[in-house]
């Protein structure tokens, strides 16, 4: 989240939404759909909250994440994103490992080695 806040004030932008992993109850009408993902033994979800997806209908959106293994919980929020009316136009990370270190449709600062 912090990273995300301090991206968006370098690019001039008042608002950052976040998708969390968890209903909140501050939440009005949320937007829940289960994620594919490696890194997690349990069944997660992402969670978009009603009043954001309102906000980024018609919007080009940028979608960040801390580190990309699969791709699972970036697919989930896409959708999430897409099916809430906005456009993805990026999908960054800080970190990708494995497989995900070789994708095109990701930009990503640096590769997370794996050890055997």
């Amino acid at each position: 989240v912090p990273l995300a806040q301090e991206l968006s004030y370098c690019m001039g932008k008042k608002r950052y939404i976040v998708l969390r992993k968890k209903v909140k109850d501050y939440m009005k009408n949320p937007r829940v759909l289960s994620v594919n993902a490696i890194t997690s033994s349990q069944e997660q979800v992402l969670v978009l909250d009603g009043e954001d997806a309102q906000i980024i209908a018609g919007k080009k959106i940028l979608l960040l994440d801390d580190v990309i293994s699969s791709g699972g919980s970036m697919i989930t929020a896409k959708k999430l994103v897409e099916d809430a009316g906005g456009q993805v136009i990026l999908q960054a990370a800080i970190l990708a490992e494995g497989e995900a270190s070789e994708r095109k449709d990701i930009l990503y600062l640096e590769r997370l080695p794996l050890f055997d």
